[in-house]
């Protein structure tokens, strides 16, 4: 349940924010379905996607280095996760000459530029989910 309403919540957040971008810009107007929107709500929205994307804003990190950052998350589902990011075109895997082979995983330009949608998110999630937020599951009320 709390899965679901942070999906719905994050969605919502997300649409909101594109119109006010898309308002702002009077030259640009936003229709209400738009399926690249859609389609990148579905590969962000997906378990840890937004976390791990969150790690590889510090810099390339090690398939371990990933795993240590993200309490509770699995081998395979890291693995699919970095091959979704990698076919989309939002991470590179790099593999590094050495003995051993050393393989690093860093976000694209493309990855890179989700840094402000990703920092926008951590903050909306710091303010209405904090610690210092009121109401149930730390989202604040009026």
């Amino acid at each position: 349940m709390k899965r679901k309403l942070l999906k719905i919540s994050f969605l919502c957040y997300i649409s909101n924010m594109a119109k006010t971008i898309a308002a702002t810009e009077s030259s640009n107007q936003i229709t209400e379905f738009c399926p690249l929107y859609a389609e990148l709500m579905d590969l962000l929205s997906r378990r840890w996607m937004g976390v791990i994307l969150r790690v590889l804003i510090n810099g390339p990190h090690r398939f371990s280095g990933i795993m240590a950052a993200i309490p509770g998350l699995s081998d395979p589902l890291l693995a699919q996760r970095l091959r979704e990011l990698e076919t989309r075109k939002l991470v590179e895997r790099i593999v590094v000459p050495a003995s051993p082979v050393r393989v690093e995983y860093k976000l694209t330009v493309a990855g890179r530029d989700l840094e402000l949608a990703v920092r926008t998110l951590s903050d909306w999630a710091s303010r209405w989910w904090g610690s210092d937020s009121e109401g149930d599951h730390g989202m604040a009320t009026s």
